[in-house]
């Protein structure tokens, strides 16, 4: 999986997270009606079918109008200093910052980005 995309089907598909996909699909609901923006963690034990909720939540998505902007930021499971991580890839996707930019180049699109909204 990658911070855009879920990967691609595992050899269950998607199977007894109905409940799941139709809370999620209430919330996107609430979000555009309310204009209000709602956070939601997707958390499990490897397996359990995250990565397929999500792919049945983003074909949903995308067949809105207007689609939204789809993105998505992973937590790592081990280390120091790493809370701030998921929100730091869901911005460098949506700014299209590469790891090897140089500073001056992800400065000027963060500046950018302040200029317009999203």
């Amino acid at each position: 999986m990658n911070v855009t995309q879920p990967g691609p089907p595992g050899p269950g598909g998607f199977v007894g997270r109905e409940r799941e996909l139709e809370l999620l699909r209430a919330t996107y609901e609430r979000a555009v009606h309310g204009q209000e923006p709602h956070l939601v963690t997707i958390m499990g034990d490897v397996g359990v079918g995250k990565t397929s909720l999500v792919r049945e939540l983003w074909d949903w998505l995308r067949a809105q109008s207007p689609e939204p902007a789809l993105r998505a930021g992973r937590c790592l499971p081990y280390g120091r200093g790493i809370t701030y991580w998921p929100l730091g890839e869901i911005l460098k996707d949506h700014l299209g910052i590469l790891g090897s930019d140089p500073p001056e180049a992800v400065r000027e699109r963060l500046r950018r980005s302040t200029r317009r909204p999203c």
